[in-house]
């Protein structure tokens, strides 16, 4: 490193890896082997791993939003969007606001946990603050937008303000990136320039907080000539300012980007696009990875050409044009699904060398092959996927490559549902059981069978057999409450029991005992996302299930504190998809697992 930033003979670059990998995963076991695997190889580097990580945790434990104002930079539907630099504010209010709106909030804001990769680091109020002045140029855009029809200014608001809707994904404009690219090329150039061009775009549009790389480059360049170590800096601030940025692909992909400079040697860049693809996304188109310096060209011109036409709004029908062309190409994109497990990235590692036929580099070959190889699922799971408010149930046979679903979520959540289904490389639905038709449970019937291929629509209750795993339809009888009408279903798997409960109430839960009460239940799923007129004390008493998992993101008050106090009174660990987000139990030889999206785990005795 160079003696102006005084960190010589230190590994800046290791210390990053190691700060990322904590700050992703919150494990205390990790911890300590990180700072045992430091010890041993610079104690210096260990002392400031540790200063690094406790700053990272005292940051975000008591940060206060220290910036009081904001600016409206978009509306949508019933709420605002307010940027705040490295925040952005969702306030739902009755006042009518209008971009460029400054408002100054004199409470604090509530954190909220979002996991759509588009609208990370959300801050939430139910009031919208001061309005303390108007700032004209965001005012000016909001009227320009206006002036053109539905479709164009729609196509605008994905663009500039990540509004997608789950019917979008024909567009495939990378996770609001258009704009990055553009500035990138231009700050590689000329860096003042694109550093100018950045601040004019954010005081017109929104600052995006993915802006902040090429910033840091820029003082940082002045520092040290190693854009290695450059590269580690950005990391490190970005973890103290926020450690979650770094799990915002709009922040993550320009980052491995740039980190693949450091290893191009080995590696064509085609390749590590398309692994990099599949470890995030478990999909990637392959025609879209042979092309993506030419896409990424096309996608630049998209993005000037709708500044131009907010602008110049009579360039509107050549805009919708260059978009429907965008999109025709697009559509020939051949998706790859799945998403390359540890035991396929070693076997990468250790036959790369051999990847060669005559003077052909058939890495790339090899990676495709890994990726849809069998072994990448080896394990028979149940996951509880996180669709928020809603139900959506994932039942997989190891080396299968097919699935059964309970429920599909509602379609405002179907991009988690398409993004865990494509990670497990899932192509075939063999069977959909939708208990009831609350679109919190069938919203997504139509979009998974457009995306996958179903061949079977369960709505009434019937028994099945499914690759050896016994699907068991408990039979409670007809209400006239399409809640307790919910298809309820047992499963067995290695002698581990399964309930799945749709949305019944305690008086079902009553027959329920009383006709099926020789079952054994290890795995409950709490009825009606844990309302208080479900799962009665009665069943939870009378099966003792070990675990139950509650499918809510904590409308209408769920989990209610009664059903919470029911599960501890009777020692039932329960798992609540707001804060663990998908939960999966894996079923081996030896030993069974359950492990959450938020890195917990729990061993269970087969």
């Amino acid at each position: 490193m160079a003696s102006s930033i005084n960190l010589k003979n230190i590994s800046v670059f290791r210390l990053m890896f190691l700060l990322v990998l904590n700050c992703h995963y919150l494990n205390i076991y990790l911890f300590i082997f990180s700072c045992i695997y430091l010890l041993f190889t610079d104690y210096k580097e260990m002392i400031l791993f540790i200063l690094l990580s406790g700053s990272v945790y005292l940051i975000e434990r008591y940060r206060i939003d220290f910036i009081p104002f904001g600016i409206v930079d978009h509306i949508s539907g019933k709420y605002y969007v307010v940027d705040k630099v490295l925040y952005k504010v969702k306030v739902i209010s009755q006042l009518s606001l209008n971009h460029g709106d400054i408002l100054y909030f004199p409470f604090q804001l509530e954190r909220v946990n979002d996991d759509s990769q588009l609208s990370k680091n959300i801050l939430y109020s139910g009031e919208a603050g001061k309005v303390i002045f108007k700032f004209f140029p965001r005012l000016f855009i909001e009227r320009q937008i206006a002036k053109l029809n539905n479709e164009s200014s729609s196509i605008i608001n994905k663009l500039f303000f990540n509004q997608y809707l789950p019917s979008d994904f024909d567009y495939n404009l990378g996770y609001g990136l258009m704009s990055y690219y553009l500035f990138r090329y231009i700050y590689a150039k000329k860096p003042i320039i694109g550093i100018i061009s950045m601040t004019i775009y954010s005081l017109f549009f929104t600052f995006e907080v993915k802006f902040l790389l090429l910033f840091l480059d820029f003082f940082l360049k002045k520092k040290s000539d190693k854009s290695k170590d450059r590269f580690a800096i950005k990391v490190i601030v970005l973890c103290l300012l926020n450690k979650d940025l770094i799990n915002n692909y709009s922040i993550t992909l320009p980052l491995l980007f740039n980190l693949f400079t450091f290893i191009r040697k080995d590696l064509d860049f085609k390749t590590y696009l398309l692994f990099i693809e599949s470890l995030l996304f478990g999909e990637c188109g392959l025609i879209s990875v042979f092309l993506y310096h030419k896409l990424i060209i096309l996608k630049i011109i998209v993005f000037v050409f709708t500044i131009i036409t907010i602008l110049i709004p009579s360039f509107e029908k050549i805009f919708l044009l260059i978009i429907q062309i965008y999109s025709f190409i697009n559509s020939f994109d051949i998706s790859l699904r799945g998403s390359i497990s540890p035991l396929c990235i070693l076997i990468f590692l250790l036959f790369r060398k051999y990847a060669h036929y005559k003077n052909f580099d058939l890495k790339f070959v090899l990676l495709i092959i890994l990726i849809i190889l069998p072994i990448n699922f080896p394990f028979t799971h149940v996951s509880f996927i996180d669709v928020g408010q809603g139900d959506a149930i994932l039942i997989r046979k190891g080396f299968i490559p097919s699935a059964i679903m309970i429920d599909t979520g509602s379609s405002f959540n179907y991009y988690k549902l398409r993004s865990e289904l494509m990670k497990e490389g899932i192509y075939t639905i063999d069977h959909l059981i939708v208990t009831h038709e609350d679109s919190d449970h069938s919203g997504n019937v139509e979009a998974l069978k457009k995306d996958f291929r179903v061949k079977e629509v369960i709505t009434e209750g019937k028994d099945f057999n499914w690759h050896g795993l016994y699907f068991d339809h408990l039979d409670l009888g007809t209400y006239d409450n399409d809640n307790d009408n919910s298809l309820v279903y047992y499963l067995n798997i290695d002698n581990k029991g399964f309930l799945f409960t749709g949305d019944i109430s305690k008086q079902i839960d009553d027959i329920l005992v009383r006709d099926f009460g020789q079952l054994d239940i290890d795995f409950l799923k709490v009825a009606h996302h844990g309302s208080v007129t479900g799962t009665s004390e009665k069943l939870i008493s009378y099966f003792l299930p070990d675990f139950a998992i509650i499918s809510t993101n904590g409308l209408y008050g769920h989990p209610h504190e009664s059903v919470l106090k029911t599960l501890k009174k009777y020692l039932v660990r329960y798992y609540v998809t707001k804060y663990s987000s998908t939960v999966s139990i894996y079923f081996t030889k030896y030993y069974d697992l359950l492990k959450t999206g938020k890195g917990e785990f729990v061993i269970i005795k087969s």
